[in-house]
């Protein structure tokens, strides 16, 4: 599991109040149940049917996830995940490893716990 912190200002996650989100190395996108947290939101034409283990979900539309979280130094850092989709009514922000590798982040998994580092 991942936290970031919501703050009031729209479309930003910050040091404020957290917001849990997993990483699921199963996941083939990120998703989101809160449009108003993506930046540069864009809605699809027509919604994108994904094909979960329980069956299927729909995309409305994708943004940018913008985040500040506190790293074990005790430093604030800021970052991004693109291409977020927004899927309403999911109950789990899932954020997919794989994606998350390819927008060029480091993460490591092993018996303490889970290091990302972007």
């Amino acid at each position: 599991m991942f936290s970031a912190i919501e703050d009031n200002n729209h479309a930003n996650i910050s040091l404020e109040s957290p917001i849990d989100y997993y990483l699921d190395s199963g996941a083939s996108s990120h998703f989101i149940p809160d449009q108003e947290l993506l930046w540069d939101y864009s809605e699809f034409p027509e919604p994108r049917v994904i094909k979960i283990a329980q069956g299927k979900i729909e995309a409305k539309g994708s943004g940018t996830l913008r985040y500040t979280v506190r790293a074990s130094d005790g430093l604030d850092v800021n970052g991004e995940v693109h291409n977020v989709y927004y899927v309403p009514g999911i109950t789990t922000r899932l954020l997919s490893i794989g994606q998350m590798i390819t927008q060029g982040y480091k993460i490591e998994l092993n018996q303490a716990g889970c290091t990302v580092r972007g």
